[in-house]
């Protein structure tokens, strides 16, 4: 797994390929984007979704294809997306995340916890980052 970058951690080729292309059909699955984690804090304006990166410099448009749980607001989040420099209508925008999947660090955590007492777990960081799979991925 490679480190974390400014928008947050990246999953393995392997890991984007399988998450960004698993719904898709037969033939689509060359032009998707591959997936990425981001993570941050989500915060929720009247007309846009913001993720600030833990160290408060970059921010990013949100787009979601659904619902958001505003329970969400102003909580610590990682999304399962792809960077897009477009918006959900089309329209060019600065770069966004197009998210597929969010969950807040509380259930992360919940689940860390529970990976660790399992007996199964590894580190403290191994049980997050696994954590944070399982979450996204399901």
């Amino acid at each position: 797994m490679k480190n974390s970058t400014k928008r947050g951690r990246r999953l393995t080729p392997q890991q984007s390929e399988r998450a960004s292309t698993s719904t898709l059909p037969y033939g689509l699955r060359e032009l998707a984007p591959p997936s990425e984690i981001f993570w941050g804090a989500l915060t929720m304006t009247s007309d846009r979704i913001l993720l600030r990166a833990a160290h408060h410099r970059d921010v990013l448009d949100v787009c979601f294809s659904g619902q958001i749980d505003h329970r969400l607001n102003d909580r610590y989040v990682s999304i399962l997306g792809h960077l897009s420099q477009y918006g959900l209508a089309g329209e060019r925008a600065g770069a966004s995340v197009t998210a597929h999947k969010v969950v807040s660090h509380e259930a992360v955590s919940l689940r860390a916890y529970e990976i660790a007492q399992s007996g199964h777990g590894g580190s403290p960081v191994e049980n997050w980052l696994r954590a944070e799979r399982e979450l996204l991925h399901h």
